[in-house]
């Protein structure tokens, strides 16, 4: 049978290790959230830049022919 002090202390470095894998996992959350995030921008960011070039091809194709 254990001690009381040293199943204390067992309980005590099994918590400690828990909360120090806890913390490991949210901080890889994190920065798959903020990964996740970017790239979400920059797949947004580029969508709008097609959506302007489509507009402007469209506008010089099919409007006045002042362009040429």
């Amino acid at each position: 049978m254990l001690s009381t002090d040293s199943t204390t202390n067992y309980w005590a470095r099994n918590a400690l290790a828990r909360v120090r894998f806890l913390e490991k996992e949210n901080c890889k959350k994190s920065a798959i959230a903020t990964a996740h995030k970017s790239k979400t921008d920059i797949e947004n960011h580029h969508n709008q830049a097609v959506k302007e070039l489509q507009k402007i091809r469209r506008n010089y194709f099919l409007g006045p022919r002042h362009f040429l």
